[in-house]
């Protein structure tokens, strides 16, 4: 769509010439009012560069900035595909790959910045450019956590992998010193141990429910595999405590990340 990034372009230029503040949207994920935004400036929204595209030997996707993680799921999911992203549904795909971005299967390949193959970036003299670590690999060695200082990019091309349903949900455990205790344990097992099944991954939060004003503790597990209750995960369901709720399915997903998501919508995070 490099139509598009001709609009970026020349709303940069636009914008230099009246020496115009302005600000860039992605997924607009952050947790603070006024994030992605600017007072008194202008903001891009790069909400139409929603491509998700598929190369034809199914190793590449190239994606916009305007599509949040869920929109580039549910086109790869069905074909048993996926790629290095986030693990909320929401979040936009251009904040979390410019910020470094942990995924599901990062134990097996790393960040979504250690996945993309060619970033496409408006600098901020108007031009387009293509950049790899052959054409310019400083800009990319920067873009990989560099937020976006350095230029709007476009264009996203990632690493492409084969990938079907996983095992994944949460067990929220009434907070308790002895559920507590056996959760960090288990956390603390699996960073040592983790080595030995990269397919195996965890977020564990704990929380202050106000409706019900108590406190949990949420062990949100995955596991790259459709396999239930594998045994490298086993530390994290073998916990004694009151469970005020379970999840844990075999899932695409897609669906686990609108899961995460609901567990922490935009406004009350």
């Amino acid at each position: 769509m490099l139509f598009r990034s001709v609009e970026v372009s020349l709303g940069v230029l636009t914008l230099r010439l009246s020496n115009c503040k302005f600000a860039v949207k992605s997924g607009g994920h952050a947790a603070f009012a006024g994030a992605s935004n600017i007072d008194n400036g202008i903001t891009i929204d790069l909400v139409e560069l929603n491509q998700v595209t598929l190369s034809a030997d199914k190793k590449q996707t190239s994606v916009g900035p305007g599509n949040v993680w869920y929109d580039v799921y549910t086109k790869l999911d069905p074909l048993g595909l996926s790629v290095i992203g986030g693990r909320v549904s929401a979040i936009g795909v251009g904040g979390l790959t410019l910020g470094g971005g942990v995924s599901f299967f990062s134990n097996r390949y790393g960040w979504a910045c250690d996945n993309v193959n060619k970033y496409q970036v408006v600098f901020a003299d108007g031009s387009i450019h293509e950049v790899t670590p052959s054409s310019l690999p400083d800009l990319y060695f920067a873009l990989r956590g560099g937020g976006n200082n350095f230029g709007i990019v476009t264009r996203f091309d990632l690493v492409t992998f084969p990938q079907g349903k996983l095992w994944g949900g949460a067990q929220a455990f009434l907070y308790s010193p002895e559920s507590a205790a056996g959760l960090n344990e288990a956390f603390y097992w699996l960073a040592i141990n983790g080595h030995e099944d990269p397919y195996a991954q965890v977020i564990l939060a704990y929380a202050y429910v106000q409706s019900a004003n108590m406190y949990v503790i949420s062990s949100d597990l995955q596991y790259g595999k459709p396999v239930e209750n594998p045994p490298m995960l086993q530390n994290f369901t073998a916990v004694q405590g009151t469970v005020v709720s379970d999840t844990l399915r075999i899932i695409s997903q897609s669906e686990l990340t609108v899961e995460l998501n609901n567990s922490n919508p935009g406004g009350f995070r």
